[in-house]
């Protein structure tokens, strides 16, 4: 992961050269980035029952954007601790943008349902869980945006990393499977402050110990609009996974340095809600108060459902914007007890765990 470290400074010392270089032509240069702190609180972790929490590095991330003569790059890099993954990859692709479409090459995200969240929590909500939020790939978009319609296909080779690597940022079919050959296809359309949107993915899972190859399809329709100060977004999403092998009711899908069972079939609907309050007090520009809740309808016979719901508020200070939620999770690997199983088989004599949890973040 270091030579990932030393190959994001020279490509920065690289578009610096070039930057002084080109004076004549249209050169635009963005670099910024993040530092995040996390307080945290579980309920099942009777260590922290005793010490009223935790206070958590979380992580420090740099971004690079570019464009000399519509000639485009983008990419982002996080440092979280070594237990969290380590050096991570966000994205990472270059490509060029036309009067009303842009095409890119590289780790790029994938066109699946409302980009770039379909959350508005520190959490994200349950799609991201299972890949099918906020997700990266590499290979190859086409963007389309003329007026109202809005057109995205893309080609996925395979994912960001092999599939024995399981510090990503977004999750994949990793371990004994992986992803390769994905199509996915996107259409929304603006109906002034609502956006209507379809997506579609398919492709391939190859078995890494035989090379043989099944296949993975995920649909999702979506409704993402604004009415004065609330904004709402809505999803209904089924996903269906047929690996080779003898294991045909879950897979095994990874992020953050982690591993875990996710069901290869489900019905995942989610909704969420924001209010935003404006303040002019100082450096407070507002609150946003929400409430994202998420279930992965399970549709094979003996796994139970898991479920979230996050209740908080975001604090926009500018250049700072903090995160208070107070999630809940059932069946939910990252709200609860039980980690390997829970996107999987589930336990149906779950009960609801909860973390409150503030992230701190500065973003520059």
């Amino acid at each position: 992961m270091k030579q990932l470290f030393f190959l994001f400074l020279a490509l920065f010392a690289g578009v610096q050269s070039s930057r002084s270089q080109e004076t004549e032509d249209q050169y635009d240069l963005a670099i910024g980035g993040a530092v995040r702190m996390n307080y945290l609180y579980k309920s099942w972790d009777e260590s922290q029952n005793k010490t009223g929490g935790e206070i958590a590095y979380d992580m420090i991330r740099f971004d690079i954007d570019a464009n000399y003569n519509n000639v485009i790059t983008s990419a982002q890099i996080r440092f979280y601790r070594p237990d969290f993954g380590g050096i991570l990859i966000h994205h990472a692709y270059m490509g060029y943008k036309f009067e009303h479409s842009e095409i890119h090459i590289g780790i790029d995200q994938v066109p699946f349902g409302i980009q770039t969240y379909a959350s508005n929590n520190w959490f994200f909500n349950i799609n991201y869980y299972v890949g099918l939020e906020d997700d990266y790939d590499l290979g190859v978009q086409y963007i389309y945006k003329k007026n109202k319609l809005g057109l995205k296909a893309a080609f996925f080779k395979n994912s960001e990393m092999p599939a024995d690597n399981f510090s990503r940022y977004s999750y994949d079919i990793t371990g004994t499977h992986s992803e390769v050959n994905q199509l996915n296809l996107k259409a929304t359309y603006d109906f002034k402050k609502l956006e209507i949107g379809l997506s579609t993915q398919i492709g391939q899972l190859e078995e890494t110990a035989t090379g043989d190859l099944g296949k993975q399809s995920a649909y999702a329709v979506h409704a993402h609009g604004q009415m004065g100060p609330f904004d709402y977004k809505l999803q209904g999403t089924y996903f269906k996974i047929d690996p080779k092998g003898s294991e045909k009711e879950i897979v095994y899908m990874s992020a953050y340095g982690a591993e875990y069972a996710v069901t290869t079939e489900a019905l995942v609907l989610t909704a969420g809600l924001l209010y935003s309050w404006p303040i002019d007090a100082g450096p407070l520009k507002s609150l946003d108060f929400y409430n994202d809740f998420g279930i992965i309808g399970k549709q094979i016979s003996g796994q139970t459902n898991s479920l979230i719901n996050v209740l908080g508020v975001g604090v926009n200070m500018g250049k700072m914007y903090t995160y208070v939620d107070w999630a809940l999770g059932k069946n939910h690997s990252w709200l609860g007890p039980l980690w390997t199983d829970a996107f999987g088989a589930g336990d149906p004599e779950a009960s609801w765990h909860a973390r409150f949890n503030i992230n701190f973040g500065y973003y520059f």
